[in-house]
């Protein structure tokens, strides 16, 4: 009796509903995982990177105006958000391109790009721990020491729009 009512309630039986596409309906997972291609993440990452640099736009002339507290606050949802997009970048995407290459010369070129990143992420972070720290100064050095790290997040994200990105496309 529920199979017959689950049945009737399937989203394709139901009255009006539009039939799924294939590509709908089949996942495309990079081999030997379950990491499927989302049509909507790169999308969603160019937008996180538009609002990690929004942030980091606004701890720097938080930090040049000497707003201590306000500096602070930006750099932790700047380090929360930053965290999230790399776990994202990560697992989602690094991953998923590197079990979907099909020859050894693109795993390879995978895995030097992801290695790059993965040092200007490591780098990034470093210099986050000491900046949200109660203690950490925001004067003249630090303000450099931002605009150096706003750079290397410019050119990561330059980097991975244009040459990591373009790659990623069902299985």
């Amino acid at each position: 009796m529920l199979d017959k009512l689950l049945d009737r309630l399937a989203p394709e039986k139901m009255k009006g509903a539009v039939p799924k596409t294939v590509n709908e309906t089949q996942e495309s997972f990079a081999p030997n995982t379950r990491i499927a291609y989302k049509s909507t993440l790169v999308p969603t990452l160019e937008q996180e990177h538009k609002e990690l640099m929004a942030v980091y736009w606004k701890a720097l002339a938080a930090a040049q105006n000497h707003k201590t507290e306000l500096t602070r606050k930006l750099l932790l949802k700047f380090k929360e958000q930053f965290v999230d997009h790399l776990l994202k970048e990560n697992t989602s995407l690094y991953i998923y391109l590197r079990k979907s290459a099909k020859k050894p010369s693109t795993k390879q070129a995978v895995t030097s790009v992801k290695s790059e990143m993965d040092k200007i992420g490591r780098s990034i972070m470093r210099f986050l721990e000491e900046s949200v720290k109660e203690d950490a100064v925001y004067d003249v050095v630090f303000v450099d020491k931002l605009t150096q790290m706003g750079d290397a997040l410019s050119q990561r994200i330059e980097k991975e729009e244009a040459y990591v990105y373009p790659n990623y496309r069902p299985n």
